[in-house]
């Protein structure tokens, strides 16, 4: 009986000090929130559109966008592209969309790369999810934000002869910590 409860003694102190291992390892994360905004720029491949039988919604894959991002965090501010493809009903303005994002820092060694999802709603507003992650200076930094259609002109002015413009919000985790 009292070589059972030691076992149990043991057992209960070996996950107590794991617990505290992983509280304290994830305690070292941060995560900082972000803001700024992307500016479409040009279409810099059309990809490949075509309609459905009844013409009621057009289909565009691998169209390739240029962006530029305007941020106070030097860590997200430069061009990039956008690529992806989106499937739009033309009766009702909604439709689906999903694709892959790159962007290159002006002023940081590194890059952002990762995906983005989103929808139109009838209203004609875009919304999406964009998740990613940093290499070079940027190695383990990930990113996840929410990109929202907004109005140009808006302040700060367009970088680019932009025919669209997107307010992305979010934040940036640091799995160990600053």
């Amino acid at each position: 009986m009292k070589k059972h409860k030691r076992t149990v003694w043991v057992g209960l102190a070996l996950v107590v000090m794991l617990l505290l291992a992983a509280s304290s390892a994830s305690a070292r994360a941060t995560r900082t929130p972000i803001a700024y905004t992307m500016f479409s720029c040009a279409v810099l491949d059309p990809g490949t559109e075509w309609y459905s039988g009844d013409g009621s919604t057009v289909h565009v894959r691998g169209r390739v966008h240029k962006i530029i991002n305007v941020s106070d965090d030097v860590r997200l501010a430069g061009p990039g592209t956008l690529v992806g493809g989106f499937d739009l009903n033309l009766a009702t303005g909604t439709g689906n969309g999903r694709g892959t994002w790159s962007v290159q820092p002006d002023d940081v060694e590194g890059t952002w790369e990762g995906t983005w999802s989103g929808h139109w709603t009838v209203t004609d507003n875009w919304s999406s999810r964009v998740v990613g992650h940093g290499s070079g200076d940027l190695a383990g930094l990930k990113i996840f934000a929410d990109v929202y259609t907004i109005e140009i002109p808006i302040d700060p002015p367009s970088p680019c002869a932009a025919f669209g413009a997107d307010a992305v919000s979010g934040e940036i985790l640091d799995p160990h910590g600053e």
